[in-house]
C-alpha cells in the first residue's frame, strides 16, 4: 500500500550483501521492483518513479587484487566511482538481471551511497585498528540533493 501511495519511492539496499556473489540469486530486489511496477499501474496508484540507493557502497571499493563483486568491473575502482550513476544502474541490472529491468516501465534510477559504518584506512596498507576513519558519516549530500530536487519538482506539478 505504501509503495503505491507515494509518487517517488526511495528503496535502500545493502550494497555489500546485494553484490556478494555468495548471495547471488537470493536477493528480493528484483521481485520488489516488479511488484512496484505492477502497483504503479493499478487504479488509484500514485507511484511514478523509484530511486534505488545502493547503501554501504564503500564496501565495493577495491579490497584486493581480484574483483569479488557482481557488478561491472567487479567493483568500484575508487571514490570517484561513487558518483557514477550509470555504473550504479548497471550494477542494479547486473545483479537483478536485465530481463527484470526490461519488464519495468516506470523510471528507475540508482545511486551509490554510504551511511554510518563505512571506514577507510588513514594510511594505505596499515592494519592498526585506530588507523581507520569513517568514509562518510551519512548519505552524501550530492546523492540526496538530486533526489530532493526531483521530488520537489514532482510535487510542484500538482
Amino acid at each position: 500500500e505504501m509503495t503505491a501511495k507515494f509518487e517517488h519511492v526511495v528503496f535502500l539496499i545493502d550494497a555489500d550483501e546485494f553484490t556478494n556473489p555468495d548471495k547471488a540469486g537470493s536477493s528480493p530486489v528484483g521481485s520488489y521492483l516488479l511488484l512496484a511496477d505492477q502497483l504503479a499501474h493499478l487504479a488509484g496508484s500514485s507511484l511514478r518513479k523509484i530511486s534505488v540507493l545502493l547503501n554501504k557502497s564503500d564496501t565495493l571499493l577495491p579490497r584486493g587484487d581480484i574483483p569479488n563483486r557482481i557488478m561491472p568491473g567487479g567493483g568500484l575502482s575508487g571514490w570517484d566511482d561513487m558518483l557514477n550513476r550509470e555504473k550504479a544502474l548497471w550494477t542494479l541490472a547486473e545483479v537483478v538481471g536485465p530481463a527484470v529491468l526490461s519488464r519495468i516501465s516506470i523510471p528507475i534510477e540508482a545511486y551509490f551511497t554510504c551511511t554510518f559504518g563505512g571506514v577507510i584506512p588513514k594510511v594505505e596498507n596499515s592494519t592498526a585498528e585506530d588507523n581507520f576513519v569513517p568514509a562518510y558519516p551519512m548519505v552524501p549530500v550530492n546523492v540526496l540533493e538530486p533526489l530532493l530536487r526531483d521530488m520537489m519538482r514532482e510535487s510542484n506539478r500538482e
